[in-house]
């Protein structure tokens, strides 16, 4: 065999043997996420649109056309319905709009905090990981969003909590809220949740009579339930 095909075959048995699968990549102990700029961005958008329709429905409803005789006497007047129908809408989409505001506003309020194994959200308690009882990983595949329920009743972050407030139901959303730090923070309570599950006892086939026993090391054992990860959205 010639040094060229030797050197080929080499390459080929190299490619053929399989890689070891990375490593999960470490979870940092700080994790901030704030207010995600394209949610803000397009708030801000549909505010500006709402108010500035509303203004010219206003200027045309309340000023312009009910005028139409006297400043344009050869041209067509717009009629009531018209007139009636912009005056409605300047006295409605203003409102919207800073509505819409408001609502991005508070929704998008303050930040997502992970810090020392402890998860802040707006609105509800500090909550430790190890506290977190469930992880809503369907919607968060689909949509971004993930149900979080907890409970930190007798944790120390409970003692000035009260008693009705120490379980609940937060949301994660990664539109709302910066997305590479909120899936960040999606990945550690994934991975402590993992942590703590507890393996599934070991299923023994029911006794057959006249057959031999069957050996411990033998039986199929169930596998322990998973979650699906969440694909990293560069």
């Amino acid at each position: 065999m010639s040094t060229q095909d030797q050197g080929d075959s080499n390459a080929s048995s190299e490619a053929s043997q399989p890689t070891a699968a990375a490593p999960p990549a470490a979870i940092p102990s700080t994790i901030v996420a704030g207010p995600g700029k394209s949610y803000r961005v397009r708030r801000y958008l549909i505010t500006l649109m709402l108010v500035g329709a509303g203004i010219m429905c206003i200027r045309d409803g309340f000023f312009i056309w009910p005028n139409d005789a006297r400043d344009r006497p050869y041209e067509k007047p717009h009629d009531h319905l018209s007139i009636g129908l912009n005056q409605l809408l300047g006295i409605i989409l203003p409102p919207w709009g800073i509505f819409v505001l408001v609502m991005a506003l508070y929704k998008s309020r303050g930040q997502y905090l992970l810090q020392d194994g402890v998860l802040y959200v707006p609105g509800h308690p500090p909550v430790p990981l190890d506290r977190i009882q469930s992880l809503g990983a369907d919607t968060w595949e689909r949509k971004g969003i993930a149900e979080v329920n907890y409970d930190i009743a007798g944790s120390p972050q409970a003692a000035n909590i009260p008693t009705n407030q120490q379980h609940g139901r937060l949301i994660l959303d990664d539109f709302i809220y910066d997305q590479p730090p909120t899936d960040q923070i999606y990945q550690a309570i994934e991975q402590t949740l993992v942590k703590t599950l507890k393996p599934a006892p070991a299923y023994t086939p029911p006794p057959v009579a006249g057959s031999p026993a069957v050996s411990s090391s033998n039986r199929p054992t169930r596998p322990a339930t998973r979650l699906p990860p969440r694909p990293r959205v560069s």
